[in-house]
């Protein structure tokens, strides 16, 4: 794809997010997890994005918030007896 349209999408798929449409959530974590059409990645931006669909009930969501966790991506500030990040 050209940069231009990975910026058009990243436009649209924003404001889709914006009204709390789910896929649009995931596909704007999924731009700031890789840099595409940004001018680079930006993983606490992604992180974000992925905790609003995740807590919507998108399992793909939900996956990739573990990955980013299992793999250091984020930062775990502390753990409560459940095991759950507070």
């Amino acid at each position: 794809y050209r940069k231009q349209r990975w910026k058009n999408a990243y436009k649209y798929f924003e404001l889709a997010a914006k009204i709390g449409m789910v896929k649009a959530s995931r596909k704007v974590a999924d731009m700031y997890y890789e840099g595409k059409g940004l001018s680079g990645a930006d993983y606490k931006k992604a992180f974000q994005y992925y905790k609003l669909a995740a807590a919507k009930g998108a399992s793909y969501s939900m996956y990739r918030l573990g990955m980013m966790y299992l793999y250091g991506a984020v930062e775990i500030r502390c753990l409560n007896l459940a095991g759950q990040c507070c």
